[in-house]
């Protein structure tokens, strides 16, 4: 990874926009969901998604928190982060917590 410091501008409750190059956001986001103890299941830089999985409680597919990337205008890369639980209800909230770890 890269040295150079990304700079992230709140757009939204679970959306951030940066002007850092499109690679090295990819892969800071990639290691901020391994480094918070999530395993990567989906990497498709060219579509755009990451996601993660966590093992949480009794769930037995986890919860799962997707980031979809978009470039916009003047190279702009806008993350939107969703999250919840595969096959399960959320009766904690943590699938609306979890993605909050990404926007910081």
């Amino acid at each position: 990874m890269s040295d150079e410091k990304i700079i992230f501008e709140s757009i939204g409750t679970n959306s951030l926009r940066t002007s850092a190059p499109y690679l090295i956001v990819f892969d800071y986001v990639r290691n901020v969901i391994t480094t918070n103890g999530g395993k990567i299941k989906k990497d498709d830089m060219k579509s755009g998604t990451l996601e993660g999985a966590w093992k949480y409680g009794i769930s037995f597919f986890g919860l799962r928190v997707t980031i979809q990337f978009r470039t916009i205008a003047d190279g702009q890369i806008e993350l939107h982060a969703k999250g919840g639980f595969v096959d399960a209800f959320d009766t904690t909230g943590a699938g609306k917590k979890k993605p909050k770890i990404f926007l910081v």
